[in-house]
């Protein structure tokens, strides 16, 4: 107390124009004195906040990354693509970044490919891989369309890194769906891996909206979007769920939301909950994120920019934390 007293009055000290220079260089003092004291916290907090591996990328043909999404079967893989215009092909990186395989889907185009997810699909035995063509700017295209395939075995005996693997038409599933309230721009995708239903976050309102398709999709008829709830966010541009159900990603430019999952508990309940703000660098163009294949981390990755090389970013998920 008193030294706070004895340091009030220095600051509002009045005297003659020596002791108010005096003065002035104690004020000098003091301030540079708390400018290090921010320096050093900030440092220190920017640490703690970047705690996480970072890997460059350096194939250029991944440019304009819009989702990733973490292998279940092929151990440290990862998918990601590109969005509108790029190559009819998901790419497996490495948990360091490199390219590990490509992987050609025969007879598709990548008219706005946004999001990509891992989740259950007719045989229970495998994993399936689901491409989202869900881009749509200006809300100008009545339905879209998720393509699903069983996810490969890329990590076998005699298989070559960097080796091309070919899906045949005929095995890929392709579903149209439309909005149940109108057409709409769209960047996020996930499936549950428990129901197989599959959920999409609208971008373009200032309330974005949770949709849900019930499984099984159909491939003969229009599949129907329906919106469940609106979350208090605009410009949501990635998601994901983990494996075991219980934890829920969702990101925008700036954030990244993070909500747990109750046993059995509808995903529409879970995200009514207030969402808790993860560590998260802000990207160029950051519009993909998911879980490891065991949910202990989260990684993004985004898009190039002409004077920033391209990152993976891998950050902890410290579950204690946060349960």
């Amino acid at each position: 107390m008193i030294a706070a007293e004895a340091l009030h009055n220095i600051l509002l000290f009045k005297g003659t124009e020596a002791q108010r220079r005096r003065i002035f260089f104690i004020k000098s003092g003091i301030s540079f004195v708390y400018f290090v004291f921010f320096v050093c916290f900030v440092l220190l907090s920017f640490s703690q906040l970047h705690a996480q591996k970072i890997y460059q990328v350096k194939d250029q043909r991944l440019d304009e990354i819009s989702g990733i999404a973490s292998s279940m079967i092929n151990e440290g893989i990862y998918y990601v693509l590109n969005d509108s215009g790029g190559k009819n092909e998901v790419y497996a990186i490495n948990n360091i970044g490199e390219t590990f395989s490509t992987i050609v889907l025969s007879g598709l185009t990548d008219r706005d490919w946004e999001d990509i997810a891992i989740g259950p699909g007719p045989d229970s035995t495998k994993s399936y891989i689901y491409v989202g063509e869900i881009g749509d700017n200006k809300a100008q295209y009545r339905n879209v369309s998720l393509y699903r395939f069983e996810e490969p075995v890329l990590k076998v005996k005699g298989f070559k890194e960097n080796e091309k693997v070919t899906i045949p038409a005929e095995a890929i599933d392709k579903f149209a769906f439309i909005y149940e309230d109108g057409a709409k721009d769209c960047e996020t995708l996930f499936i549950d891996p428990l129901y197989s239903d599959v959920y999409l976050v609208s971008k373009r309102e200032e309330k974005v909206g949770l949709y849900q398709i019930k499984s099984p999709l159909s491939m003969d008829s229009l599949n129907v979007a329906r919106r469940l709830i609106s979350l208090d966010f605009p410009l949501a541009v990635a998601g994901d769920i983990s494996k075991s159900r219980d934890k829920i990603l969702i990101k925008t430019y700036s954030d990244v939301y993070y909500w747990d999952v109750l046993p059995n508990q509808p995903i529409e309940e879970a995200l009514k909950s207030e969402p808790i703000k993860l560590p998260n660098i802000v990207e160029p163009q950051g519009e993909s994120i998911c879980w490891s294949a065991d949910g202990t981390r989260y990684l993004t990755i985004s898009e190039t920019s002409k004077d920033k090389p391209l990152y993976l970013y891998i950050y902890p998920f410290p579950e204690d934390t946060f349960k």
